[in-house]
């Protein structure tokens, strides 16, 4: 059943973390580099990008949201509960739609690493911190 009874601080702390780990992630000592190479993309292009950050954090809002009502109605409790709903989370669903996606897209398994690699580090603290902060 769908609740409102939530960490409403950690659900925003969870989605800070998610929003500040993509910025690490995709800076150019990280991955940024690479990254921007595999989409055909350059520094300067992203310069208009405020709308696609501004649609990240909603994202990111969703996901925290989604992960702390899952953990909330399996009983999660844990930072060591909360890591497994993150990695079964990413394992069930973001592993295999991306997998198809990129597969008949014909893009480059680099990419897809870096992506689900990130997303894979983000559901796994998203967990931890929803399941752990009581």
């Amino acid at each position: 059943m769908l609740t409102l009874d939530l960490n409403w601080a950690a659900v925003l702390v969870a989605a800070a973390a998610n929003v500040i780990i993509g910025f690490l992630w995709y800076s150019p000592p990280a991955f940024g580099t690479r990254w921007m190479e595999l989409i055909g993309r350059r520094q300067e292009d992203l310069a208009a990008a405020g709308p696609y950050y501004a649609l990240t954090i909603v994202g990111a809002l969703i996901s925290s949201f989604v992960i702390a009502t899952i953990i909330h109605a399996i009983g999660a409790t844990t930072f060591a509960t909360g890591f497994q709903v993150g990695f079964l989370g990413w394992l069930g669903f973001t592993f295999p739609a991306t997998m198809a996606d990129y597969l008949f897209a014909g893009r480059s398994s680099r990419l897809w690493l870096i992506n689900n690699s990130y997303t894979l580090i983000v559901f796994l603290v998203m967990g931890m911190i929803l399941a752990g902060w009581r």
